[in-house]
């Protein structure tokens, strides 16, 4: 007597699938370990079903109300956030921020610093060591009070307001702080200052000179956060930007695909 074992077609997808995330893990560990040996990963934020520091440096972040869903942190635009310790990042001048954002948002208003926020923290005056990444009329843009000459705003980079995931970057070699969105140098400027000690907010601005400080709120999906102490390379942005979208690729997709039915072939055939 034989016995066979018939899975649905939404079981071999939900396998075809799954494989295809393992493999896109997979790709995005090895490139990891390799951008490691180059610049210090301070902080890693994958959200996962929470807000923990993946690096294993324990700067655990703390949620005042965002989601999670599909593996990413979303954000609703009027009062979530996430708090991140200042130990993180305080006093450096030379760093690397990543994050992956998904966003339909299409608020412009000024000053620029007033904007969606999608990691910042900030002080009270120019050139007072504060520092935004932000979206203003749907387009990708970032503020710097890193400059002792005054403030910097950039708010003309490509639109990403398409309901797409989009990488953004930010990195800062002690002089020259350079703006990526996808992978590709979007804007840069001088810098001569080392970040203010106030804590970073993901989703959220961190202002200390409003009450609650909490401000200028993105209604967003953010995944991959991820700070360095140390400037990546245009090589490393790049390649980041590639294969760090919470999404899998087509490629990938395809293989996992294929995986996922082979393995359902094989559920299925005559057993003895």
């Amino acid at each position: 007597m034989k016995a066979s074992l018939h899975l649905s077609p939404f079981i071999c997808a939900r396998m075809a699938r799954a494989t295809s995330r393992f493999l896109l893990a997979g790709a995005m560990l090895t490139l990891a370990a390799g951008i490691s040996s180059q610049a210090s990963l301070i902080a890693y934020y994958n959200f996962d079903g929470n807000t923990l520091d993946s690096s294993g440096n324990g700067h655990n972040g703390t949620n005042f109300g965002a989601t999670f869903i599909s593996s990413s942190l979303s954000f609703n635009g009027a009062g979530n956030y996430v708090s991140l310790p200042s130990s993180m990042s305080s006093g450096l001048s030379a760093f690397s921020i990543l994050l992956n954002v998904k966003t339909t948002q299409s608020v412009g208003v000024s000053p620029d610093w007033q904007n969606p926020t999608f990691f910042g923290m900030g002080t009270s005056g120019p050139g007072s060591r504060d520092l935004q990444i932000i979206s203003k009329s749907g387009r990708a843009g970032f503020y710097s009070g890193l400059n002792t000459g005054g403030d910097y705003s950039y708010t003309a980079g490509p639109a990403i307001n398409d309901g797409a995931w989009h990488s953004i970057g930010l990195t800062n070699d002690g002089t020259l702080l350079k703006f990526y969105v996808d992978g590709v140098l979007s804007n840069s400027t001088s810098v001569n200052q080392a970040l203010a000690s106030t804590p970073f907010y993901v989703g959220a601005l961190d202002a200390p000179f409003n009450n609650p400080t909490a401000s200028y709120f993105a209604a967003a999906s953010i995944d991959e956060v991820r700070f360095y102490n140390n400037a990546l390379t245009a090589t490393e942005v790049q390649q980041l930007a590639v294969i760090a979208i919470p999404e899998p690729s087509r490629a990938l997709l395809l293989c996992g695909g294929l995986m996922g039915v082979l393995l359902c072939r094989r559920r299925r055939s005559t057993v003895p």
